[in-house]
């Protein structure tokens, strides 16, 4: 995962800061720090739930949140 600017699927642009390990209840899982620049709150979704594929309004399947730059 690549720090930068992502596209949601459902709209919006995100500002990704940084990937982290979840440190509690022995979970050994990667989360995503990233913040909406609509709002500028900040979200930490489990990293495979960012980076899963899921169909786009075109029809076409890509990861959840989409690099540009």
């Amino acid at each position: 995962m690549t720090p930068g600017l992502y596209r949601h699927f459902k709209g919006g642009e995100y500002l990704v800061l940084f990937e982290a390990k979840e440190a509690t209840n022995g979970r050994d899982e990667s989360v995503v720090a990233y913040a909406s620049l609509t709002d500028g709150k900040v979200y930490t979704p489990v990293l495979k739930e960012f980076e899963e594929k899921v169909a786009w309004p075109d029809g076409v399947e890509r990861p959840r949140f989409l690099y540009i730059g």
